[in-house]
């Protein structure tokens, strides 16, 4: 299946050892039933490179993915979950991936190497303490945006001198 995309761009490096992480959602044609791909854009030589991720086994009538990866030190941390949403939901983790001894390889090659993953936090509890829902804020209506409570507190303009403007507002008087 081709028509699952980058979920996830993360950027190690600089300079002519910048590369360009990517995470695919779900399998495409050419990966084994199970794996995903992170691809890895050097922007240096414009060479693309992977390694193979392996994601957890989906329940009957669900898919399993990537949505997010993001390097921390000289690690990777992805999102990997079901479709499903509420009670339905089995399988909602952060993961850790290391690339240490991994040499990713060029796209097209036919032994590529398979990271190993751990799961670092298993988001399906978080998810059941608030009735199996957590509201997307991205792509919530206002109307089912949950509004964060008012602190009680009255908070007060800044103590520190600001510095003043040369337009017309600064310059009046009361």
């Amino acid at each position: 299946m081709t028509s699952n995309g980058y979920e996830g761009v993360a950027v190690t490096g600089e300079g002519a050892n910048e590369t360009v992480w990517l995470a695919v959602q779900r399998e495409w044609e050419d990966d084994p039933k199970g794996f995903v791909k992170l691809l890895a854009y050097t922007p240096a030589d414009k060479s693309w490179k992977m390694v193979r991720y392996p994601l957890e086994a989906a329940a009957e009538g669900a898919w399993v993915g990537l949505s997010e990866i993001t390097a921390v030190g000289n690690d990777f941390v992805l999102i990997e979950r079901d479709n499903q949403i509420g009670p339905a939901a089995t399988f909602k983790a952060l993961t850790r991936v290391s690339l240490a001894g991994i040499t990713p390889v060029p796209v097209g090659s036919a032994d590529v190497p398979v990271v190993t993953k751990t799961v670092i936090r298993d988001l399906v509890p978080d998810l059941a303490a608030g009735n199996g829902f957590v509201v997307d804020r991205s792509r919530a209506s206002p109307s089912t945006r949950r509004a964060r409570p008012m602190s009680s507190q009255t908070t007060t303009a800044p103590t520190t001198p600001r510095a003043k403007h040369s337009s017309s507002r600064s310059a009046r008087t009361s």
